[in-house]
């Protein structure tokens, strides 16, 4: 058993000086997952689009982007607060398909033609990346958080202040 520990307490003591890649990593990989979602919505050249509601949308993208971002590099130091950040920003992925992916693939074009503005092929692909965007973003909030907070003990246990 004392083994186990040696072998457990070293893991903890290497988290000191290594980076928290994984969440890291997982947060830059949403913000991908994302992107291929809004330029799968903003090609399309269907008049339904230029509204104000679309501005927003473009607005909140930006700043998805730069939160996501700085989440990554502040969960890559350990720092807990940044993977709420995270799990928070990561539900917000799944409402957001209440709004354009829904709303798009039951609203029509016009009264003739009767044609979506946001076809099924093009729904089921946006739902897919806004669903796998917020799992990815949800797993490195919580990977990010529970190293966090073992580190944090650890260092506790050691008698080493917290990095400011």
């Amino acid at each position: 058993m004392d083994a186990f520990d040696n072998s457990v307490n070293i893991k903890k003591d290497r988290m000191r000086f290594s980076k928290n890649k994984l969440p890291a990593n997982l947060t830059l990989l949403a913000i991908l997952i994302n992107v291929f979602y809004f330029v799968s919505i903003y090609k399309s050249n269907v008049r339904y689009y230029y509204t104000f509601s679309m501005f927003l949308s473009v607005i909140y993208n930006l700043m998805f982007m730069l939160a996501c971002f700085l989440s990554s590099e502040g969960i890559k130091n350990y720092k807990p607060m940044y993977g709420i950040v995270l799990i928070i920003v990561g539900a917000l992925q799944f409402l957001r398909i209440i709004y354009f992916p829904v709303k798009a693939h039951q609203t029509t074009v016009t009264a003739e033609s009767q044609a979506m503005v946001m076809e099924t092929a093009q729904f089921i692909r946006v739902i897919i990346y806004l669903v796998s965007s917020g799992v990815t973003l949800i797993a490195a909030g919580v990977i990010g958080y529970v190293r966090s907070k073992i580190l944090a003990d650890y260092r506790k246990t050691i008698g080493e202040e917290q990095p400011a």
